[in-house]
């Protein structure tokens, strides 16, 4: 059966629904009928009507008693469904038997059809309770049986209505609808999908009344199953007492039984009602959960509201009516009217709404927890065992009643009934608090939770889909509240391992008695052995591979013998990210912050995976390779687990405003006035709505330095639903209007100030003459109307409702988020189109492997049409709640520093010229804040790397990526580190080599991802979307990949010259040049040769070079002599780009210029 589906969709759940619909219709209508029967048609006195009705009762209940064990064995040993068919003809016949009775008028023959109804119950209550798993899932308990519960009483009150009326004198409507809705059940029963039996080996005793006792001991089958079931017993006992109390209350409310037959209904309407609305509020109570504090509450309130019912119906002196009798329908309207406008007619009816509602509250979770916690084998057999202690309990409440009606009379018998089951409520209270503790302060512990943190958990079926199967949890450790919430949301299915020393201290003891636990040595060799016996006996063990709680907020080191657990334990590994707690007061990291940001937690359990180490890694190793495999298990899982990656810049944005105090400052650029998170959304709200009103154009061009204005704009943009494109204004008028062009672009805002300082007057110019409007944000100050300054001031109260009314509903993750172009340092600018998703995934990447937090300050001087300079330098930090230091040019080496040491900046990013740049001219104190200096857009020197770690004491990561891949691909980190690559790939990022010939080692590089671009817009084809195939990018490089994962770049695939058949790397020729001349900016491109196909041309800066030095060079590094340039050309310096990459372009065409051959 598939129970994937949802219950209105689920055809054998309706089908079952139905059944049970009619069967609880019958069975209201065949009681109610047999109360009017004996009570009206037979006119009898109050008392014997009174005892015949409790005798019935007890009669319905022995069989149950009798048959219960018989129906467990019977279910599970063959198809629940067909038994269910075979019950419902049954029921037709008893339908028949009931009927000639009722027209004999024959008080014994009634009484049969209710013992045969009891029969018929016995057999049908535990079928019904066990088959609801079967047909559902463990998964939807709460729901179906909420379902089941609120429909049946519904019916139950429509049934007792029609029984009280049409049994109330002898007439064939009773008879006829009996049979009818008999046969109707039968119908629906033959749709309900066949089941396998639990267990087809089940014994079924011919002794069946013995097996009655016997089968009591799956009743004992666990504590829990034991408690719960006598809870549930219990409550179905109260709540059938009750009902049949009723009845009889409303023979005492008036004089000489005055309206009775009015008031029988009356009663029973509010506690059918009463059972529906409480079933239908415990399925959102409860949620998924069979058990929470809400549980033992929901008794007291039930006895509590026992309690005061006695009192009432204790000092309950009988009422009078104007009239005698009761002859007419108006006489009978009247009546109610005036029993309702009472204060005692309205007590009443709430009293016994609220009783049952409450007992409705109890009776849903009590039932599925039951059914949960049942092994499917001998679920039928405890559902009997219950039903056997229910009717037990039902047999003594009828005997009670009997005797406290033949003792004390009929009203202060109810009254006393009443004291007794008040009493029944609180025992069940008590009960209840029994089932466990556990669950009780689980639910209790995660209420807290989910109020002071707003924790929740996703993925939960991924644990429990692992029941019964050899699993070993990973954890993240972010805080001392990670135990708890593992705890908390995955139940007492795991154990978890202790540190010895820990377990011993007497204030841990009290917590840890509630779980599962093993104390384990950690400096003991044999504990890793201990552990994976707990695996083998069954259990899930959790354990956190970091060893510690981390104090960076992130990812620390993985312990190997925690690794090694992993590997030896032949289990699945199911790996849970915690997110959030890191900022908590239980946390290492957050006690850093004097303002702490608000801790949202997240337990995500991801699906289980294989954990394996290649086989030949052995000892030390083994070790060491499965800790790094360990490390990079979790950090791809922390960005598979992240919700950022679903949301939009502008979505993420908000949530981080959300975590930040109200005073965190975010951004800064030179002229030093800083803005806060808030102020940021208002100014992007307030200039979004501006944007949206006054701009028909999806896609608006941003012509801008790096500046707190050019950031407010740019997530205006995104605010109001637009695509901003990044144009590069250092990329000339030429490549300018091709990139405008193929988007097509149709307005462009810059600054004015920027263009009259900056002299890019010829830009604009080019752009107007494209028929492209340019505007300028100065302009704007007097066009943003107050009415929209304030309106995104009061956006703050609900800031993500404000921003799905901006931008209209657009908040899909995978739609485009920006437009950035390629350099063109080898072609015609091409538009990249990354999404929400490209952006953030990349920064969610970065996070996993850096440990950038909110304390950190990021220092961007890297220009915003720069895939590294927006993502990394931009997003990043606002995205996360690092502030970010927005400065307009990278190539200010003297500024620089001292702004770094000025606003204690922490990160950098940047290329080698810029960095080397700034080394050169900077004191070497003024990076005694700086804890990150990332490098990319080009290869790291040597050089550059000494220089750094010589004058600071800091190492420089050097990282690899393109503006297609939204751009990090990989990066060095602090704990994996290797100079002269460019690091190992990000986390969620595959590779693959591509051979090509002529190169022996390494092949042509290419990436997939959810940080690789949507595609590129080209200037012959404006406007569409080229995907890559696949999703697959061909970056375009040669490299090879060693065994630790580690990218070496050989270089450009377009640099690469065949000369003599033979492949030589520019790049590589380039890199070994630079060592021979450290202080000379150089470039190598290659030139047609008529011998040998390519020859290489040097073009050097700032001094000369010899041939016979590089020959004589080259040959001690034991390098190709064609790799030697036969060109040598000095130049005044090396064209580069706005990025600070050499325009190879540019150096190809002067090359071709030189040796006479046309560009």
């Amino acid at each position: 059966m598939d129970n994937s589906v949802k219950l209105t969709s689920n055809k054998s759940f309706l089908s079952f629904f139905s059944v049970k619909l009619l069967g609880a219709f019958n069975d209201s209508f065949i009681q109610a009928g047999f109360l009017a029967f004996v009570t009206y048609a037979l006119l009898n006195t109050p008392e014997h009507s009174q005892t015949l009705v409790y005798l019935a009762s007890g009669l319905f209940m022995i069989p149950v008693f009798l048959f219960s064990a018989l129906a467990g064995e019977l279910s599970d040993k063959y198809d629940k469904a067909k038994l269910l068919r075979n019950l419902k003809i049954f029921e037709i016949c008893i339908a028949v038997i009931i009927a000639v009775s009722y027209f004999n008028s024959s008080e014994a023959g009634m009484l049969l059809g209710m013992f045969l109804t009891g029969v018929e119950a016995s057999f049908f209550t535990p079928i019904r309770l066990s088959i609801v798993p079967f047909i559902t899932g463990k998964d939807k308990l709460i729901t179906a049986n909420s379902a089941l519960e609120s429909g049946s009483y519904i019916t139950k009150f429509a049934g007792t209505i029609a029984g009280i009326i049409a049994g109330a004198s002898i007439n064939v409507y009773f008879p006829v609808i009996l049979i009818l809705l008999s046969s109707l059940g039968f119908i629906a029963a033959k749709n309900i999908a066949s089941q396998e039996p639990a267990d087809a080996s089940t014994v079924v005793h011919k002794m069946f009344i013995q097996s009655t006792w016997s089968n009591l001991k799956y009743a004992r089958h666990s504590k829990q199953v034991y408690l719960s079931l006598l809870g549930l017993a219990g409550a179905w006992c109260v709540t059938v007492t009750f009902m049949i109390q009723l009845s009889q209350i409303a023979n005492n409310i008036f004089v000489n039984g005055l309206g009775k037959e009015i008031l029988s209904p009356l009663f029973l309407g509010p506690f059918c009602l009463g059972i529906g609305a409480g079933a239908a509020v415990a399925s959102k109570v409860y949620k998924e959960e069979s058990i929470n504090a809400f549980l033992p509450v929901s008794a007291v309130i039930e006895a509590i509201l026992m309690i005061y019912f006695t009192f009432v119906l204790f000092f309950q002196s009988p009422l009078e009516y104007g009239s005698d009798k009761i002859d007419t329908f108006d006489q009978g309207v009247d009546f109610v009217t005036s029993y309702l406008s009472s204060f005692s007619g309205i007590n009443m009816l709430v009293t016994i709404f609220l009783i049952t509602f409450f007992a409705a509250m109890f009776i849903v979770p009590v039932t599925s927890y039951l059914q949960e916690k049942s092994p499917d084998e001998i679920r039928t057999r405890i559902m009997s065992a219950n039903n056997i202690t229910a009717a037990l309990f039902s047999v003594i409440s009828s005997v009670i009643g009997i005797a406290c009606t033949a003792v004390f009379g009929a009203q202060n018998g109810l009254s006393l009934m009443s004291a007794i089951i008040a009493f029944v409520c609180l025992v069940g209270a008590l009960l209840t608090v029994g089932i466990l503790p556990v669950p009780m302060v689980r639910a209790a512990v995660r209420k807290v939770l989910e109020i002071v943190y707003h924790a929740r958990c996703e993925g939960l079926e991924n644990f429990k889909s692992r029941e019964g199967k050899r699993t070993l949890i990973i954890a993240n450790h972010t805080s001392f509240l990670d135990g708890v919430l593992l705890w908390t949301y995955l139940h007492d299915n795991i154990s978890y391992a202790v540190d010895t020393g820990i377990a011993s201290r007497w204030y841990f003891k009290p917590l840890l008695s509630m779980a599962k636990y093993y104390p384990i040595d950690s400096t003991n060799p044999m504990a890793i052995r201990s552990l994976i016996k707990e695996i083998d006996n069954g259990n899930i063990p959790a354990i956190f591979p970091e060893g510690r709680i981390t104090t960076t907020g992130t990812l620390m080191k993985i312990y190997s013998g925690t690794a090694v657990i992993a590997d030896k334990a032949d289990a699945e590994i199911l790996p849970v990210i915690i997110e959030g707690s890191q900022y908590s007061s239980f946390s290492y990291f957050g006690s850093k912050f004097r303002h702490k940001p608000r801790s949202r937690i997240l337990v995500k359990v991801m699906p289980a995976i294989r954990f394996s180490v290649p086989e030949q890694y052995t000892g030390k190793a083994r070790a060491q390779k499965a800790s790094d495999l360990m490390y990079n298990l979790m950090a791809r899982m922390k960005v598979e687990a992240s919700i950022m990656t679903n949301n939009t810049l502008f979505g993420s944005f908000i949530d981080t405003c959300k975590t930040l105090s109200t005073s965190k400052k975010i951004l800064e650029d030179h002229n030093r006035k800083p803005i806060t998170s808030k102020s940021l959304f208002v100014k992007s709200m307030a200039l979004g709505s501006y944007f949206k009103n006054s701009e028909n154009e999806n896609y608006v061009g941003l012509l801008l330095p790096n500046s707190a204005a050019g950031v407010v704009t740019f997530m205006a943009l995104q605010a109001c639903g637009k695509i901003p494109c990044m144009l590069n204004f250092s990329t000339g008028a030429k490549n300018l209007v091709a990139c405008c062009g193929a988007v097509p672009l149709r307005v462009v805002y810059t600054s004015r100030t920027f263009i009259e300082k900056g002299g890019f007057s010829a830009l604009t110019d080019a752009l107007a003459e494209s028929g492209i409007t340019v505007k300028y944000l100065e302009d704007l100050q007097g066009k943003i109307s107050t009415f929209t300054k304030v309106s995104a001031l009061f956006s703050l109260l609900k800031p993500y409702r404000s921003y799905q009314k901006l931008c209209g509903g657009q908040k899909n993750s995978d739609a485009p988020a920006v437009i950035l172009f390629t350099s063109g340092s080898e072609g015609l600018p091409k538009g990249v189109v990354l999404s929400h998703r490209n952006i953030e995934t990349n920064i969610v990447q970065l996070q996993a492997v850096l440990p950038f937090s909110m304390l950190d300050s990021v220092f961007n001087s890297m220009p915003m049409f720069h895939s590294f300079g927006l993502t990394a330098g931009t997003l990043l930090p606002l995205i996360t709640g690092m502030k970010v230091f927005m400065y307009p040019s990278p190539l200010h080496y003297k500024n620089v520093p001292l702004l770094v040491y000025d606003t204690n900046s922490t990160a950098i990013f940047g290329t080698d010229t810029f960095l080397r740049g700034y080394a050169e001219y900077a004191h070497p104190y003024d990076m005694y804040a700086v804890r990150f200096v990332v490098s990319g857009g080009e290869k790291l020197k040597e050089e550059t790397v000494n220089l750094w770690n010589d004058k600071f004491g800091i190492r420089i990561l050097e990282g690899y990526g393109a503006t297609e891949t939204a751009p990090v691909i990989s990066v060095n980190t602090n704990m994996h580190y290797k100079r002269n690559t460019a690091g190992c790939p990000l986390p969620g990022i595959e590779t693959r080599l591509e051979p090509i010939p002529g190169i022996s080692e390494g092949g042509r590089l290419w990436v997939r991802g959810d940080n690789v671009m949507m595609g590129y817009l080209r200037a012959d084809n404006p406007g569409v979307i080229d995907p890559p195939a696949d999703k697959w990018y061909d970056t375009g490089d040669i490299a090879t990949i060693d065994e630790n994962n580690f990218i070496h770049i050989q270089g450009r695939a377009k640099r690469f010259a065949k000369i003599a058949g033979e492949m030589v790397s520019l790049t590589q020729v380039e890199t070994a040049l630079n060592k021979m001349y450290p202080d000379n900016p150089l470039a190598v491109v290659s030139v047609p040769d008529a011998k040998k196909g390519e020859q290489l041309m040097l073009f050097i800066a700032g001094g000369e070079a010899s041939r016979s030095e590089i020959k004589e060079y080259f040959k001690s590094q034991g390098i190709s002599e064609l790799a030697i340039p036969k060109y040598i050309q000095v130049v005044e310096s090396i064209p580069l780009n706005g990025t600070g990459k050499i325009d190879y372009l540019k150096v190809k065409s002067e090359a071709l210029k030189l040796i006479g051959e046309e560009a």
